[in-house]
């Protein structure tokens, strides 16, 4: 039986048109400088690894799945087509890792902030009050009740309203006093209003001594189990409290 002949081009190896014809990372190396340029991050004055390291992971992203080298203009315009998360990520990375910044930096960071901002604003605020940066100050406050914890109790030392159920601030750390705390969330108004509206939860309050303050509610301890996952302010009554409400209701 006569041999099967091979057709043309059998047995001989074929590129492969899906392989790519450049290695990401010595693209990354080459294209970095542009793309710090081109992002605008050359004010901020960081070391080249800073750079490298922070925007290795979006410049690999960009690129994608292409076959053929990309321009440096193309990847500049899909990473600022991702700005805002990317500052962000920046700015956070700024405040974790410098032990000081300069002024180019506080201002860039406090600029482009976003949810990074709960881990940032110590630092951050640490920076400016150092700097006596008080306009940089107001704009991380406001860009705080943006995308911060929303607490409903300001802190008397920095402004922020950002002083937790354990009485401490994010922001500056200042522990704060219970009678503050009380007089900030109107404990004793609230409490003539509910002997007035619910009757059975004011007199558990006034039996047990104390209350939680859940989102602009008084709630009585048996009912807290139902405030699960929500900012819960564990409120005590202290004799004075109580001898201002019975001063009230006589």
């Amino acid at each position: 039986m006569p041999r099967k002949r091979k057709s043309e081009g059998e047995g001989k190896k074929v590129q492969r048109r899906d392989e790519r014809k450049f290695d990401v990372e010595e693209l990354f190396d080459e294209y970095l400088d542009e793309l710090v340029d081109g992002l605008g991050l050359s004010n901020i004055n960081l070391p080249r690894e800073f750079y490298y390291n922070v925007l290795k992971e979006p410049f690999i992203g960009a690129v994608g799945d292409v076959k053929s080298k990309p321009k440096p203009r193309t990847i500049i315009n899909r990473l600022i087509s991702i700005k805002a998360d990317l500052f962000d990520v920046i700015s956070v990375r700024l405040a974790r890792e410098l032990d000081h910044l300069s002024p180019e930096q506080l201002d860039f960071a406090v600029q482009y902030i976003r949810r990074g901002i709960v881990e940032a604003a110590p630092k951050l605020y640490q920076e400016a009050i150092r700097m006596g940066a008080r306009e940089t100050l107001e704009l991380l406050k406001e860009t705080w009740k943006v995308y911060g914890i929303k607490a409903p109790v300001n802190c008397p030392r920095c402004g922020f309203a950002s002083v937790m159920p354990d009485g401490v601030c994010m922001v500056c750390g200042k522990d704060v006093s219970d009678g503050e705390i009380k007089r900030q969330l109107e404990i004793i108004e609230q409490l003539r209003e509910l002997k007035e509206e619910d009757p059975v939860a004011y007199n558990e309050i006034m039996s047990t001594n104390y209350l939680y303050f859940v989102e602009g509610r008084l709630v009585p301890p048996s009912k807290v189990r139902q405030e699960e996952g929500k900012l819960r302010y564990e409120i005590v009554l202290t004799k004075k409290d109580k001898m201002e409400l019975e001063k009230d209701f006589n």
